[in-house]
C-alpha cells in the first residue's frame, strides 16, 4: 500500500501561489479564511457543496450501547455530531483513472 500524504497549509498556500502569481503569505491568508469560513458554516449546522466534487453535511449520531474494551462493561455512548463527507461523481472518476 502506498504511503499517505497530506498537504498541510504550507504546501497548499505554494501551490495556490504559483498558480495564482501571488505571495506565499497572499495566499495563505486565502486558505485559512476559506477553511475557516468552512468551519464556521459546519458549526452552525450547514453542509458544504463542492459541485462534482464532494459535499460535507453534519450529522447526527443517535445514542447507542457499547462495551467498554477495557472491562467489558456495557455503556451508553451519548449522542453527538459528526461529518459525512460524500465524493462527487467528477472527483471519484478524477480519483480512479487509470495512471
Amino acid at each position: 500500500m502506498p504511503k499517505m500524504t497530506r498537504a498541510g497549509i504550507n504546501e497548499l498556500a505554494r501551490a495556490y501561489a504559483e498558480r495564482n502569481e501571488c505571495t506565499i503569505v497572499q495566499a495563505e491568508t486565502y486558505i485559512r479564511n476559506t477553511l475557516e469560513i468552512m468551519r464556521d458554516s459546519l458549526l452552525q449546522g450547514e453542509g458544504i457543496f463542492y459541485m462534482n466534487n464532494f459535499i460535507i453535511d453534519v450529522v447526527e449520531r443517535k445514542e447507542k450501547r457499547g462495551a467498554n474494551p477495557n472491562t467489558g462493561e456495557i455503556e451508553m455512548i451519548p449522542a453527538y455530531k459528526t461529518l459525512k463527507i460524500k465524493t462527487g461523481k467528477q472527483l471519484k472518476q478524477d480519483l480512479n483513472a487509470p495512471k
